[in-house]
């Protein structure tokens, strides 16, 4: 089993690890939502013919969180 095999304080750290990297993608989550609404104009951030650039920029931050 492989919480026989990892000391529980390594598993508690991950955990630890993987939520602040959740929180860290909510917050570029939150921060590229207002990006797209600002410079849009749409408050609902709904629009689908938003640019590619502003995507492949998204995804290039988000890579990098990894």
């Amino acid at each position: 089993m492989i919480a026989d095999e990892v000391p529980r304080e390594k598993l508690i750290k991950r955990l630890h690890t993987a939520e602040e990297k959740v929180k860290q993608l909510q917050e570029i989550e939150k921060r590229a939502r207002d990006l797209f609404d600002n410079r849009l104009g749409w408050s609902d951030g709904r629009n689908p013919y938003a640019p590619k650039e502003f995507w492949k920029q998204l995804g290039q931050v988000l890579r990098k969180v990894r």
